[in-house]
């Protein structure tokens, strides 16, 4: 059954003005929310996934086409808008990521735009990319002019050699083609698409740990993904085969339950701390009664090889330094209690759960109500939160909000044209 709620107090007539839908397409749940040309969120739709598999890919485009149809439905009619624009998830599973730096020869007297998409050109042909990748992501990171680094803006200084570093995302060409396909079966207009890895950590991290350095480790169903961030951008994304699915397919194992017992039995607020919970406590799933305490050993034992795999993959990638400084939790098991207190152990470095409390920072967008703080303080929305702030930062063109932002958002500038031959 969909359920949803509006942010609005009162029902409110049918306005005006573009509004924009953003659809995390979660393996598990799928979530829908609404902005519109204020910035402002309007409505969230969440519903169990249909037609998506466990690797995230899209095998019945028909049965997802008609709930997202439904859910787009539903929250047009609780936000009272019109849907203009689309904006879709895309799973680590179906990512590519790399830096590269290309440079270019200055002809004019000052640099112009031209010399920009020919660094550009160079930085993206600097490691090989396989046959049939699309370009979703072109994030620039940092500007050289004549070796001189932390120019933020080249356009229209003097110089001779200009430099470009850019963080590029790529997706599966069949996997975008998918996603066109279900939103045209949807009748809803062609997607733009944003890498879940970034839209969970735009969701979660504050502007602090974008400058000073931190990773966001993303722990979904499908998978664990990690972005780190330094300087006020992404500089890498990568991930773990190893996320919720498998707490439950423990559970399920051990104490020989079904696929829906083990999910509420993970649902159940079991620490992710075996000695925190009580001995001898029971749970009750059903007719079945399970020890918590040996359940809570199993959980503990799956995180701890989760994070034990994530510092690997950091330390092997040469981003673990960037993680000392701190790790910030999003996703559905980051709601497990004292789970951070287990990754302060493991990580051996300071940990927090996301959360986007006014305490923490200063929100981009005048909130409608209270609401919108519960919203946002759920580490399993973070993923649709950062998809709002996306929208916020690159489609609307507001000064007071550009001003106002938290942090540098990524200027996902659109090089779709000037690359048209990768992929």
């Amino acid at each position: 059954m969909v359920s949803g709620f509006s942010w609005f107090k009162e029902p409110h007539q049918r306005r005006d003005g573009l509004c924009t839908a953003v659809v995390d397409l979660g393996a598990q749940v799928i979530r829908v929310s609404l902005v519109d040309d204020e910035g402002c969120a309007l409505a969230y739709v969440p519903a169990p996934s249909e037609g998506i598999a466990q690797d995230g890919a899209l095998v019945e485009i028909d049965r997802c086409g008609d709930l997202l149809s439904g859910l787009i439905a539903q929250a047009e009619g609780l936000g009272a808008h019109q849907v203009d624009r689309l904006v879709l998830t895309v799973p680590d599973t179906q990512l590519f990521s790399f830096s590269g730096t290309g440079h270019a020869g200055i002809s004019n007297p000052t640099v112009e735009v031209s010399d920009l998409s020919r660094a550009a050109e160079n930085a993206v042909f600097s490691q090989e990319i396989a046959v049939g990748q699309k370009l979703i992501h072109a994030i620039p990171t940092e500007f050289m002019l004549d070796g001189q680094s932390g120019i933020e803006d080249p356009v229209g200084l003097a110089g001779y050699r200009l430099g470009v570093q850019f963080f590029w995302v790529f997706c599966q060409s069949e996997h975008v083609e998918n996603l066109q396909r279900l939103c045209e079966r949807a009748g809803l207009p062609q997607p733009e698409l944003i890498a879940a890895p970034l839209a969970a950590a735009m969701g979660g991290i504050t502007r602090d740990e974008a400058e000073l350095g931190a990773v966001v480790v993303d722990l979904g169903h499908l998978c664990t993904s990690m972005t780190a961030w330094s300087e006020g951008a992404p500089r890498w994304m990568g991930h773990v085969p190893t996320g919720g699915r498998h707490l439950s397919s423990d559970l399920l194992q051990v104490f020989k339950l079904s696929a829906e017992q083990a999910e509420r039995t993970l649902l159940s607020g079991l620490s992710g701390v075996a000695e925190l919970e009580e001995a001898g406590g029971q749970l009750s799933i059903g007719r079945r009664r399970i020890d918590r305490h040996k359940a809570a050993r199993v959980i503990q034992a799956r995180l701890e090889d989760i994070f034990e795999r994530v510092r690997n993959r950091l330390t092997t990638q040469a981003w673990w330094r960037v993680a000392e400084n701190g790790v910030i939790l999003t996703g559905g098991a980051a709601q497990i209690p004292h789970i951070d207190r287990l990754a302060e152990v493991v990580l051996e470095c300071p940990v927090r759960i996301a959360s986007m409390e006014r305490i923490e920072r200063d929100w981009t967008w005048p909130p409608v109500n209270a609401e919108v703080v519960t919203f946002r303080r759920l580490p399993d929305r973070m993923t649709i939160a950062g998809q709002l702030e996306f929208v916020r930062m690159n489609h609307l063109h507001h000064r007071q909000i550009a001003a106002q932002r938290p942090w540098p958002a990524p200027d996902l500038r659109d090089l779709h044209e000037v690359f048209a031959r990768v992929g």
